[in-house]
């Protein structure tokens, strides 16, 4: 939602859990285009999901991927102190453009030692 306007919708977000392993979700951010590079949007709910998995619904790591491509999906993951696991080629239409798939982790205790910060 955005603060001048309250009831706009701006995207959606969440923590997935299928085909992960137990103790662990996979974040997910998905912004309107309009939104994206705007008002620090993806860093406040991405803040909220990782303290919300981590501190209520007890999970060890939360993890996400993104196109190798989405620089500010890179950089948000590694704001949060997130490792890069595993570059991976991604599907037939990111091959085509040259990408591939970005998959990262962060673990509790690494979250926990950024917001000590």
């Amino acid at each position: 939602m955005q603060r001048q306007k309250p009831d706009t919708l701006i995207g959606c977000c969440g923590l997935r859990g299928m085909e992960c392993e137990a103790g662990e979700m996979e974040l997910g951010i998905e912004l309107a285009p309009t939104y994206w590079g705007r008002y620090a949007y993806a860093i406040e709910v991405g803040r909220a999901l990782l303290d919300f998995g981590f501190r209520e619904l007890g999970l060890e790591v939360i993890s996400g991927s993104t196109v190798s491509a989405n620089a500010r999906s890179n950089r948000l993951a590694e704001w949060f102190g997130a490792e890069v696991v595993a570059i991976r080629p991604g599907s037939s239409w990111m091959s085509a453009r040259g990408w591939n798939e970005v998959h990262w982790r962060i673990a509790k205790e690494m979250w926990e030692r950024r917001m000590a910060r």
